[in-house]
């Protein structure tokens, strides 16, 4: 169910930064990306018509010179969550001491 999300995370990233970024796919886009909500990556083949599939692949690839900006922009959430986490484990390191202190 990964990939999916990845490339309905991709479109939607696409589409923010640019509204008209998928020019004349944009209806059938909006619907690609209303499809790919929660669908398991082995439903891919029967949920989308061909054509679909095409326009899928079409606007992906015109995308790709944007995944760049996307991947650190991914980045930067693993980052930010991973610095949450680091604090987050200290604070309880800090209670589990005061705890043992008592």
């Amino acid at each position: 169910m990964l990939w999916p999300e990845i490339a309905r995370l991709i479109l939607a990233y696409a589409k923010n930064e640019d509204p008209d970024v998928f020019g004349p796919f944009d209806t059938e886009v909006s619907e690609i990306m209303n499809k790919l909500i929660g669908i398991k990556s082995n439903e891919f083949t029967t949920k989308f018509t061909y054509q679909e599939k095409v326009t899928l692949m079409t606007v992906l690839i015109d995308c790709l010179h944007e995944t760049n900006d996307f991947r650190m922009f991914l980045n930067k959430r693993v980052d930010d969550k991973s610095t949450f986490n680091r604090e987050k484990m200290d604070v309880y390191q800090q209670i589990r001491d005061l705890e043992g202190q008592q």
